[in-house]
């Protein structure tokens, strides 16, 4: 690592993702990077296995928050601004929770100066 800073935080909003998410975080801690950053997952009110999923995941790595919120306090845009908010990372890296990183460069390619 270059420095102790968070260099990014990766947003993640979740609503029953378990068909992607564990794919996605097993993407995301393949990264080639050498930054320090962090997962921000907010989810809304799932009711499937995408909790158990994320908490897997938080036994693993220290650096992913969970956030749980009602179903009625989702809101795209509001639920991106207060994840922008609570963000540590000098950037906010936004994903959806279908979406898989295609390779192990690509959160270095989004933060790249």
């Amino acid at each position: 690592m270059k420095n102790n800073k968070m260099k990014a935080t990766i947003f993640i909003p979740t609503y029953n993702g378990e068909d992607h998410l564990g794919d996605i975080l097993a993407a995301i801690f393949t990264q080639k990077v050498d930054f320090l950053f962090e997962v921000l997952i907010i989810d809304s009110g799932s009711k499937d296995k995408t909790l158990q999923i994320i908490k897997t995941y938080m036994n693993k790595h220290k650096n992913i928050k969970l956030v749980e919120i009602a179903n009625s306090e989702f809101g795209h845009g509001k639920t991106r601004n207060y994840a922008a908010q609570i963000a540590k990372g000098e950037i906010v890296v936004y994903l959806s929770h279908d979406a898989i990183p295609a390779h192990n460069s690509w959160l270095y390619e989004m933060v790249k100066p």
